[in-house]
Order: structure tokens, then C-alpha cells, then sequence
């Protein structure tokens, strides 16, 4: 079942989708709460809070700015401040309104504090867990999952898209703010003249009506960047894991022209959104300006009033509208970010509806013996193993001979619990499914054609960072498991020895020292299975060799499974199964097989000079 070939994001987000204000609103607050729970709540109530006081700072200059007028009192609001101060038991006076205001303010600060610091924590903490999370998810998917997934999908989820679902919580926070804001300024600005105030809300209403497309074109532009990120993030992953092959034969062009058409359908993209934001920016100074116009043309022109008795009044509605403005701002940088949102939570389901099933119970007497029976796969509607009837006895080596593609590696997967076919997985004489998988696991040992190798030590590389054993005990573990691997000699010749670093999947070393490397890692995890699949057929014949001599060191000791195209590997075997088409066609120890003179065993045998 091979990759495909690109991921769309349309397979999670619909470009075509709308986003209803308050049904938005409500959705990601509770997608948000799912990943915060009551830290959400407690920012929320820290944001009430700095807002209130903020409107309330700022109510308190209508009275201090109208402390010297008789005229004032007739004020509602100004009552209500001067009977706050009567139950308070505090003297009306300039000082302790003033006081009073620089109390607030203070208070108001500190809380902008303590709210920047909680939602970086937030955004902070969410980036770890999150990704810490889809790790955790990641190694719980199914492989027929994972092998008709993307690798660059993958990558981008967990850190472009996940870095953009950050700063879609950041962004969503923004809103909360500018929604209390509106809240607050707005129950003060009724209390001031509520005619007004309606007003400035009804201006609002049609601007919101007619930015609505604005916002939902920002959405489809972020699923956009998403989905180019995806691709961009494949391309350039298979450029780096293909750099020899790309660098010796001169062929980057070929992969540049696809890479940059992708960067400029997401610089395409990216370019619209962020122009679209300028929109509602751009218009909020001069609709709120020709707003301030009118209200001034009114009270001091056509009403009379000194322009100094309506200033609080005038600073009030243009906080008041440009809150209301902010909030379309808000909203559309929100919708802006939204793709990367959407395809986390998106991703979220579907990965948890492709987590591979836990727990079973633990073999109270595991005698490491396999047994595959009446075992068929299909990989779609294609049928790769028919009826297929393989015993591995304890301590015994099988080998799987045949040409590419009849089935072989699909049979490991099967063994190692990868694959779920039709038919019977025995351990220790009983059903795969009734065991725990992940004990199973850690009992194989698997060496494959293309040896596991990390940017690391050598030592590193042989214990898997093991923090099992003490660190002596983890050197001689190391240093044994090498031995036993035939990777003393080059491993002493390195200046660094066991603390090397062997570069990118080795590329420091050979092909045949990766090998033995990955051999050493299996000898030091100790397990009662080894796998080797085609783990000799890329070496020159001195590695062979070496690889062979580990191989008959482990006979009788373990129970092996061998996969090889050089059939000198499994002249040790004690028991062959040869396969074509999905299907076994020969069985039986080598020299049976060998003296079979019609055989394909043999004629595989011959055309080897064996």
C-alpha cells in the first residue's frame, strides 16, 4: 500500500464553509476549554475584570473634569460615583476622586499584567502538550493509517499547524477582550445617553453586515496556507531525504519548479488575507472620526453645549465604537488563523478514530513460538496472501524466500501485529489479539533492508537513549551488544569511538557498519524474536559475512525469522518457506529443497551459484 501522494486539507475543512458569529464563537471556546479547561475560565474572568476597570478609570474623569460645575449633578452617572463614595464613607473632593482613578488605573495594569502573562503561559504550555499529544498520537495510529498518510502532512500538522492553532487561541483571545470591552464601554455609554449609544451599535450592525464576506473569505485564504504548507513540507522533506541522489545527479531543478509553485500559490494566499485585514483597520479612524464629527456638530452647534461638558462624553462613544470596530478587526484575524485550528481539531478525531487498540492480557507463560494460519491480506481490493501456513517454533529459524513483491515483508507485518489479515496469529499457541501488542513488541527484535539510524552516538544509537541500566552497566551492555554485531573494529577506529556522531540516518557510516549498528541495537534490547528483513541484500561480502557470523551466534538462542534474496544467508535455517504470488509453494529444510531437482528452490539456488 504505498503513500498517496498529496494529503488535502479538503478531506478536513470545507473551503466553502461559513463562520456564524456567535455559533464560531461558542464552537472554539469549547474546543479551546477542551484543551485549557478552567484556565480558560479564570483568563476570562481576569478579562472582565481588567475591563470593568478600565471603563470604570475612565468613567471617573466625567466627574473630575465636572467637579467645579453645580450642573453636573444632574448627570445620572455622576450621581452614581458620588453615591459609591457615600457608602464608601469617603469625602467628595478632587483628591480622592483623583485618588481614586489613579487606584483603578493601577489595579487595571496590573491585570493587563497578570492577563499577558496567563495567556502566554497558555500559549506556551498548549504548544508542549499539544505536541507532546500528537507524538503520543502519532505512535498509537494504525500503520495501514500511517502508510496512506503523507509524512509532510504529518510533520506540518505538528509544527505549522499546530503553531497556527496557537496563535488561533491567541487570536481568539483577542475577541474574548474586545467582546467584554464592548460590554463594559457599552453599559457605561447607556447609562451616559442611550439614544446615542443605540446609534453607534446600529452603524456597527451594517458594517458587520457587510465585512461578513470579508471574514469568510479570510477563512477559505488560511485552509489555503494550510493545505500549501502540507505540501510544501512534503517536497521539501523528500529534497532533504533524497539530497545525495539530488546533488550527484544535478536534479534540484525539476524539484524547485514544484516547490515554487506551491510557494506562490501561498504567498497568494497569505498576501489576500492579510490585505483583507487592512479593510476594517483602515476604515475605523475615518468612520469614527466622521462619527465624532456629527455628535460634535450636534450638541455644540445645534444644542449649544460647550464643547468641554461633552468631551468624557465624546471619549466614552469613540472608545465605545472603536471597541465595536476592534472587534471586526479581532474577528477577522481570528477567521485568519482558523485553518490551522480546524484541521488540530480535525486531526484530533480522526486520529483517535485510527489509535490502534490496547491492552490484552500478558502471557503468563510466553514460550516465543509463532504460528500463522489459514492467514490471507488484502491490501484494498488487491489479495497479496492466500491461505498462508507458516509454524516458528521456539528457539528455531525460519527463513521466507521469494521473489519481490509475493508477500514476505507483508507477512512480518503480520507477525509483529503491524497488519490485522484473515485467519489465525498464534503466540505461544494463542490468538495475537488476546495479547497485549505493545508487550509482544518489546519481545522483537526487527533488522530491516534500510537500517534504523538516528543523529546521534553510536552508543546512543545501540541503547536507544535506554535509561534502564545504570550508566556503567549501560556502557558494558553497549560495548557486549557491539561485540556480538562485529562492530568493534570501525566503531575503535573513529577518534570518538562509542561517542561518535554518525551524522543523519549514518551517513557516516557504510551501508554494511549502519547494519551492524542496527544489529547492536537488537542485541542490547535482548529480545526473544529476531526479524531480519533482507537485512543482507545491500552489502558488500565482508559485511555479509560478518552479518552471517551474528546470525549463526544467535541460533538456538532466539527464535528467528529471516527474509533474504542471497540464499547463502538461510543455508542455516532450519526451515524454509518459499512464496510466489501470495502463496507458499515449496517448504521444507535446505537440502530437501536443494536435492528437489525440478525445485524452485533450487533453480533460485543455481542461478546464485549455490
Amino acid at each position: 500500500m504505498g503513500r498517496r501522494a498529496h494529503t488535502n486539507l479538503k478531506d478536513f475543512c470545507d473551503k466553502n464553509e461559513r463562520f456564524p458569529l456567535i455559533g464560531t464563537l461558542i464552537h472554539y471556546f469549547r474546543t479551546f476549554y477542551g484543551y485549557y479547561g478552567n484556565k480558560l475560565l479564570i483568563l476570562c474572568l481576569i478579562i472582565f475584570i481588567g475591563s470593568s476597570l478600565e471603563g470604570f478609570g475612565l468613567s471617573l474623569l466625567f466627574p473630575i473634569l465636572s467637579y467645579d460645575q453645580p450642573a453636573a449633578m444632574n448627570n445620572a452617572y455622576i450621581r452614581v460615583i458620588y453615591q459609591f463614595y457615600d457608602w464608601m464613607g469617603v469625602e467628595v473632593s478632587l483628591f480622592s476622586l483623583l485618588a481614586l482613578a489613579f487606584f483603578v488605573f493601577v489595579c487595571k495594569g496590573l491585570l493587563m499584567f497578570w492577563q499577558g502573562a496567563m495567556r502566554t503561559r497558555i500559549s506556551t504550555d498548549m504548544v508542549k502538550n499539544l505536541s507532546l499529544q500528537f507524538c503520543q498520537k502519532y505512535a498509537d495510529m494504525k500503520y495501514p493509517y500511517y502508510i496512506d498518510k503523507e509524512i509532510g502532512f504529518l510533520n506540518n500538522l505538528i509544527t505549522t499547524e499546530l503553531e497556527a492553532s496557537v496563535a488561533g487561541f491567541g487570536k481568539f483571545t483577542e475577541v474574548i477582550v474586545t467582546g467584554v470591552s464592548i460590554i463594559i464601554y457599552l453599559t457605561a455609554a447607556f447609562l451616559i445617553n442611550w439614544k446615542v449609544t443605540l446609534l453607534v451599535i446600529g452603524i456597527c450592525g451594517i458594517f458587520y453586515v457587510l465585512l461578513r464576506g470579508i471574514w469568510h473569505t479570510a477563512g477559505r485564504l488560511s485552509i489555503e496556507v494550510s493545505e500549501k504548507n502540507a505540501q510544501i513540507q512534503s517536497l521539501l522533506i523528500q529534497m532533504i531525504y533524497n539530497f545525495k541522489y539530488m546533488k550527484a545527479t544535478n536534479s534540484f531543478a525539476a524539484l524547485y519548479k514544484q516547490l515554487l509553485k506551491r510557494f506562490e500559490d501561498r504567498r497568494k494566499s497569505q498576501f489576500k488575507n492579510i490585505v483583507l485585514g487592512f479593510i476594517p483597520s483602515s476604515m475605523l479612524e475615518p468612520v469614527a472620526i466622521f462619527f465624532l464629527s456629527g455628535l460634535i456638530l450636534y450638541y455644540v452647534v445645534y444644542r449649544g453645549i460647550p464643547m468641554s461638558e461633552i468631551i468624557i462624553l465624546l471619549m466614552f462613544f469613540y472608545r465605545s465604537f472603536s471597541r465595536l470596530f476592534g472587534f471586526q478587526v479581532a474577528w477577522h484575524k481570528f477567521c485568519s488563523c482558523i485553518g490551522g485550528v480546524k484541521v488540530l481539531e480535525k486531526m484530533t478525531v480522526e486520529l483517535e478514530q485510527n489509535k490502534e487498540a490496547t491492552g490484552g492480557n500478558l502471557p503468563k507463560d510466553f514460550h516465543h513460538d509463532l504460528a500463522l494460519r489459514n492467514v490471507s491480506f488484502w491490501y484494498g481490493p488487491r489479495q497479496v496472501l492466500s491461505n498462508i501456513n507458516i509454524s516458528v517454533p521456539a528457539n528455531k529459524t525460519i527463513a521466507l524466500i521469494g521473489e519481490s513483491g509475493c508477500g514476505k515483508t507483508t507477512i512480518l507485518d503480520i507477525m509483529t501485529g503491524l497488519l490485522v489479515p484473515g485467519g489465525e496469529v498464534l503466540v505461544s499457541g494463542q490468538n495475537y489479539t488476546a495479547f497485549d501488542k505493545a508487550f509482544l513488541r518489546s519481545k522483537m527484535g526487527y533488522v530491516t533492508q534500510e537500517p534504523v539510524i538516528f543523529n546521534d552516538t553510536i552508543a546512543n544509537n545501540i541503547s536507544f537513549w535506554s535509561e534502564k541500566y545504570p550508566p556503567e552497566e549501560c556502557r558494558r551492555r553497549v560495548e557486549e551488544a557491539a561485540a556480538l554485531a562485529f562492530c568493534t573494529d570501525f566503531i575503535q577506529k573513529n577518534e570518538k569511538g562509542y561517542q561518535s556522531i554518525i551524522g543523519d540516518k549514518g551517513v557516516k557510516l557504510s551501508v554494511g557498519q549502519r547494519q551492524r549498528i542496527a544489529i547492536a541495537r537488537e542485541l542490547f534490547r535482548d529480545p526473544l524474536i529476531m526479524i531480519f528483513d533482507e537485512a543482507t541484500s545491500a552489502l558488500d561480502t565482508e559485511s555479509e559475512m560478518l552479518i552471517q557470523q551474528s546470525i549463526r551466534s544467535m541460533l538456538g538462542k532466539r527464535t528467528m525469522i529471516i527474509v533474504a534474496h542471497r540464499l547463502s544467508t538461510v543455508k542455516v535455517c532450519d526451515y524454509i518457506y518459499v512464496l510466489s504470488d501470495g502463496k507458499i509453494v515449496e517448504e521444507g529444510k535446505f537440502n530437501d529443497l536443494y536435492n528437489k531437482e525440478f525445485g524452485i528452490f533450487r533453480q533460485k539456488c543455481l542461478l546464485q551459484n549455490i
